[in-house]
């Protein structure tokens, strides 16, 4: 049998050991490469209507659209997903009430990193499953609805929300961007 003796040396070093991980944590969570800060909002307008997402605290964002707001607390990716270190949630079985046929939302959030104003020029018209828009500065975002023709009670709101980051940096002036259809307003 093994005698265990606690002093204070003990102690310190758990002390220590706990408090190095949850620094560890801590950046682990600073990694996450976010769009919107807490009071947020972004407007995006499009074929669809408008769609307002407001960041909540920690990595919840409110959606509204023709007159519902719904919620969601959105993942935050461990490693990089099509150059994406941010937040997405994949919208797992019909997780809201239903509003005209939406019951479930797909998003994503984050920064996506180009070397040239061309490269991500070309990444913004590829864009196939959501027609994007983007602001001169980089902000890009879109959105849809579809709903199932077989089950007009499950449908999907899809939306992401991207900032291009040039080297880096935000570009000044990314050539067609219009900041009527897309716009963040900070509170």
């Amino acid at each position: 049998m093994y005698k265990i003796i606690i002093n204070k040396t003990t102690i310190i070093l758990s002390i220590l050991i706990l408090l190095t991980s949850c620094e560890f944590q801590d950046k682990k969570l600073q990694k996450i490469e976010t769009v919107l800060n807490p009071g947020d909002v972004i407007t995006i307008e499009n074929e669809f209507g408008k769609l307002e997402i407001k960041a909540g605290s920690g990595f919840v964002r409110q959606y509204t659209w023709d007159g519902a707001t719904r919620n969601i607390e959105m993942w935050p990716r461990k490693e990089r997903w099509f150059g994406s270190l941010g937040l997405y949630y994949p919208g797992p079985s019909n997780h809201w009430e239903s509003h005209n046929g939406i019951t479930r939302a797909v998003v994503e959030e984050g920064l996506q990193h180009f070397k040239t104003i061309d490269e991500a020029l070309i990444w913004i018209r590829n864009s196939n499953h959501i027609p994007y828009f983007y602001t001169s500065n980089g902000l890009v975002g879109g959105w849809r609805k579809s709903v199932n023709p077989n089950n007009q009670n499950e449908g999907v709101l899809h939306a992401d929300v991207w900032q291009i980051l040039i080297n880096g940096e935000k570009p000044n002036n990314l050539p067609g961007g219009d900041n009527r259809q897309i716009q963040l307003t900070s509170k």
